[in-house]
């Protein structure tokens, strides 16, 4: 006779460590990704890795922020907006010294290429002022390099804290009544076993409004190409995660909110006399049995080819590369260094 109750939807306590048989989705798309990719950072955890950029703690401290902020509201409290600004600079300090070593400049701090021209002579960010610094230099190794006067580390917080504001401005202007229905919480870690896969999918979720509604905060690009869309938001994996979550093998919907505000600089580095908003933007989703059911072929295909309840033994670890002209793979990756190395020191290995 089989246990039902061991199958249902569990809320784990804050900060509950993972066993060896839950399965988050990020570790399912990185192996389905590139089997190598996950052997180096995931399993070898190699150290000869780029430095990861500032857009991952700036993200962290925009979640903080706004779901302190949430959490303030349901409690019934006026959210006082020194206090939330303050915990999204500490929440990015946190995070950064946590990073050994820091994390690097990338294009979410928004550095363009300096002007040469005599029309551009006052911008902050002519050559005569402006020294450009290199995509992966630590922020604290960056002081002032353009007229703003500012140094890297002061415009990664500033720039949060414009995210911020823009996105409190928009909630109390009316704009996200959305957010006024959580009856859950933020940050819920949620877990349910498949007796048919053998492992816990598990995952935390952003916000959860009720049973069957579930949303996710986004910082996006502000090139449109990387934002998102409603036809993004249909196809993320992500969505079908949560979906099998909550709904196991029952049959129902799922309705899952991506609430996603543009990286845009904070004004004092914005050139435009008219200063952009960090514009925040909803696309809603749904999904139902179907879509659960193509999820948990994905976990099969990851179980199989990783050997994942076996401690990965027997596992296939192939690359998977997408080359290009200046390199041998143009994945999102932070150990291509060490993937092209160990295939150049494999094949000349293979001579002797």
């Amino acid at each position: 006779m089989t246990n039902e109750a061991a199958w249902a939807l569990e809320r784990m306590p804050d900060d509950s460590a993972w066993a060896k048989n839950e399965l988050s989705q990020s570790k399912m798309k990185d192996g389905l990704n590139c089997m190598y990719k996950f052997l180096l950072e995931r399993i070898d955890k190699t150290k000869n890795r780029k430095r990861k950029g500032a857009a991952l703690p700036m993200g962290s401290a925009f979640h903080g922020a706004v779901e302190v902020y949430h959490n303030t509201i349901r409690k019934g409290f006026d959210a006082d907006m020194d206090l939330i600004l303050d915990i999204a600079r500490s929440t990015f300090m946190e995070e950064y010294e946590r990073e050994k070593g820091g994390y690097g400049v990338d294009g979410t701090m928004g550095y363009p290429k300096p002007y040469s021209s005599k029309k551009k002579e006052g911008s902050i960010y002519h050559e005569s002022i402006y020294r450009k610094p290199h995509n992966g230099t630590p922020l604290h190794e960056v002081g002032v390099v353009d007229g703003s006067g500012d140094t890297a580390m002061e415009r990664a917080i500033k720039t949060v804290q414009y995210w911020v504001a823009c996105y409190i401005g928009e909630h109390q202007s009316g704009k996200l009544p959305l957010m006024d229905s959580i009856d859950v919480g933020c940050e819920v870690d949620y877990r349910r076993f498949f007796p048919d896969l053998g492992v816990y999918l598990r995952g935390k979720l952003d916000i959860v409004f009720n049973e069957n509604e579930i949303g996710d905060w986004k910082t996006a690009n502000i090139n449109k190409q990387w934002q998102f869309c409603t036809e993004r938001a249909d196809a993320e994996i992500q969505a079908d995660w949560y979906a099998a979550i909550m709904l196991g093998d029952e049959v129902g919907e799922i309705i899952f909110h991506y609430i996603s505000i543009v990286k845009q600089l904070h004004p004092d580095y914005q050139e435009s006399e008219n200063k952009k908003k960090a514009e925040v933007m909803l696309h809603s989703t749904t999904r139902t049995k179907a879509d659960v059911k193509q999820l948990l072929e994905r976990v099969k295909a990851f179980l199989l080819i990783s050997d994942f309840n076996n401690d990965y033994q027997d596992g296939f670890f192939t690359r998977n590369p997408a080359g290009n002209g200046y390199s041998h793979c143009d994945k999102l990756c932070d150990v291509k260094d060490e993937c092209y190395s160990r295939l150049i020191a494999d094949r000349e290995g293979a001579k002797e």
